[in-house]
């Protein structure tokens, strides 16, 4: 028996999909494995930041603690459809997307940026 190592994780995600507008809109991600996710509390977004580069790796959580890494083109497509969301306390700009009424965080920007 063979065994498989994987570098980062074994699904990644290489369609998206948006019905509705604003906040009540409805995010999903179709992935490698022909499996479709909705971005919603249960399924929610996770971008690392590799500290040398600052390049960020977008992920979705699937069921059963897995993740699937969100591909060039589809958080491409993820970014021109966010929102910005200022925090008044700390003047902070989050720039995210809304899914099932729930804003999930792409990014921030400090005030000045």
């Amino acid at each position: 028996m063979a065994r498989i190592e994987v570098e980062d994780v074994a699904f990644i995600a290489v369609e998206l999909e948006k019905t509705g507008e604003g906040a009540a809109s409805v995010i999903r991600f179709r992935t490698n494995i022909d499996q479709w996710v909705e971005l919603d509390e249960n399924h929610g977004l996770r971008v690392e930041h590799d500290p040398e580069t600052g390049e960020p790796s977008p992920y979705v959580k699937l069921d059963r603690g897995l993740e699937a890494r969100l591909n060039r083109a589809v958080f491409y497509q993820l970014v021109d459809m966010a929102d910005e969301l200022k925090e008044p306390e700390t003047g902070k700009m989050r720039i995210g997307v809304y899914s099932h009424n729930q804003f999930f965080e792409i990014g921030t920007l400090e005030a000045g940026e």
